[in-house]
């Protein structure tokens, strides 16, 4: 399956979720393996509790009814798109501007 219910996940592990660059991450709650890591193992976990497997994230697919696994697309077009200047100067536009002709983050990341 491509998108993985929470039914799914085995019952005898504890979960968390955690957050890596505004996205959730359901990861095992002793985990110690770096976030990136557990991403691709685990997958994405969306709002409603569904898990995205880590492959799925960022390619112009809306899974997740948040939009939480296109964080970096347009697919979602009632979300935002985080524009991956500076930090302290990080901005978002509407997605459904990413890729549209105009360049609306200064780091060109759209």
């Amino acid at each position: 399956a491509d998108v993985i219910s929470p039914k799914m996940l085995p019952s005898s592990v504890k979960w968390s979720v955690s957050l890596l660059g505004g996205l959730a991450l359901l990861l095992p709650a002793c985990a110690s393996a770096p976030a990136d890591e557990a991403l691709e193992q685990l997958g994405l976990s969306c709002a409603d509790g569904t898990v995205v497997p880590a492959a799925r994230v960022n390619d112009d697919y809306c899974d997740c009814a948040d939009g939480a696994d296109e964080p970096r697309t347009g697919a979602c077009s009632d979300t935002t798109f985080v524009c991956e200047n500076r930090p302290a100067q990080r901005s978002t536009v509407f997605a459904s501007r990413v890729n549209d002709g105009v360049c609306d983050c200064c780091d060109g990341a759209e």
